[in-house]
């Protein structure tokens, strides 16, 4: 038996409002939904009834009753209820039922889940010695919306994703605090997966591209990356109540401070730090980035007093790594990824809002801000890139001699000074 209605769909907002659907089901399967391309600006569980909402309404009660009468199937009334009853005989009428049975027919050969192939390719990729990190959190921001929309990643079909489809999934990622950058980056991730799975001619994927017309603009306006330095003392210097969410809060700004003391370091960087790179009161490091090309830079800086009492503070002595409480960044293992999204970014958030600060804060800020205010400063721009850990291969960089240390950490503790000092 089937069953439909109109509802609003209030998970998500467009420029033109909250979208309107229908919603299908026919008790056994999970449900389905038709836009109906029609939009309403108040966020309410009660429908703004139009003319034309109206009249659909009533369309859609007789073309229930057909779906019934003729015992069709979900994704047989699927096919109704778009394109509407068939004004046909009785001999129409059955070639029209027969010709839907052929193409669900064809279709049960197309029935390649996205889990399906989701765990090949995990495992192709991991075989191939390739970074799984970012391909799981990309393709996983994709499953989280498949799953608002009644889905599973068992139940749902590779040949589902549309250019409908993906019009939806911008709007669910933009109205949940997703940067168009961000989403841009978790398109290529599912493009590049529904290209793989095109390739493979046993999993029946449709030859047409929904990516293809599927253009995302972007504001090339530059964005604002750094921390204001008013901002950046006002966020550090917060007080935190003496409990477990204030001690979980001081944790995570104490992290913060310390990529910016040890030089703008990402994140990612404290994950691997150990005591054997520290000696001299100075920490010594290759960059995470571009190892899986061989090798990152290497980085040689002085530890500030007060990056030296962070360490004293969180350090873990009974282990290799400092701060062994953060996952280690394995070139294949995304628990360092799954830890800054969830834990460190969340703390950051709820830390703004419950502060009251009208500014933004992102672990990946701390660079950009170290780099504007060491430009601001006028640091020589080989010892700034010296201290950030930035490889420089100009022609004229080949004849230059090391920069002494004297010289290097005088710089570098300009730009800590400019916020710390008091």
């Amino acid at each position: 038996m089937i069953a439909a209605s109109i509802i609003i769909d209030t998970r998500r907002i467009t420029k033109k409002g909250y979208p309107l659907k229908i919603r299908v089901h026919d008790f056994i399967n999970s449900h389905r939904y038709i836009p109906l391309k029609v939009y309403q600006q108040e966020k309410s569980n009660k429908i703004i009834k139009t003319s034309f909402l109206i009249q659909r309404e009533f369309e859609l009660d007789k073309e229930i009753e057909f779906c019934n009468k003729n015992g069709f199937n979900l994704e047989q009334s699927l096919e109704v209820f778009k394109n509407g009853i068939p004004e046909l005989n009785d001999l129409e009428s059955k070639i029209l039922i027969l010709e839907i049975e052929l193409n669900q027919l064809k279709q049960k050969r197309n029935t390649t889940s996205f889990k399906e192939f989701y765990d090949i390719y995990i495992k192709e990729r991991i075989d191939d010695k390739k970074a799984i990190d970012v391909t799981i959190v990309g393709l996983g921001k994709f499953i989280k919306f498949i799953q608002s929309l009644g889905y599973t990643s068992e139940s749902f079909k590779i040949n589902d994703i549309d250019y409908e489809l993906l019009k939806d999934y911008k709007s669910y990622c933009l109205n949940n605090n997703t940067s168009i950058h961000t989403f841009k980056s978790y398109l290529s991730h599912l493009r590049f997966f529904f290209k793989e799975a095109q390739k493979r001619k046993s999993l029946f994927i449709k030859s047409d591209n929904p990516f293809d017309n599927f253009v995302v603009n972007v504001n090339k306006n530059k964005v604002e990356r750094s921390i204001d330095i008013k901002d950046f003392k006002e966020f550090i210097n917060l007080k935190f109540e003496n409990n477990n969410q204030g001690k979980r809060f001081q944790q995570v700004v104490d992290l913060l401070k310390f990529q910016f003391l040890i030089g703008g370091h990402d994140f990612i960087e404290l994950s691997n730090l150990k005591w054997s790179d520290l000696k001299d009161n100075r920490i010594r490091f290759y960059r995470f980035k571009n190892k899986h090309r061989g090798g990152g830079v290497l980085v040689d800086n002085f530890l500030h007093p007060l990056a030296l009492e962070i360490i004293e503070k969180y350090g873990d002595k009974s282990n290799e790594r400092i701060f062994s409480f953060i996952p280690e960044k394995l070139l294949n293992n995304n628990s360092n990824v799954g830890y800054l999204t969830n834990v460190v970014t969340g703390r950051i958030k709820k830390i703004l809002i419950l502060y009251n600060c009208d500014f933004k804060v992102r672990t990946k800020y701390i660079r950009y801000t170290f780099r504007t205010i060491g430009g601001n400063l006028m640091i020589n721009q080989m010892v700034l890139e010296k201290i950030m850990g930035h490889s420089n291969n100009s022609i004229s960089m080949g004849y230059q001699g090391a920069t002494p240390y004297e010289i290097q950490d005088a710089e570098h503790l300009k730009i800590i000074d400019a916020v710390f000092k008091k």
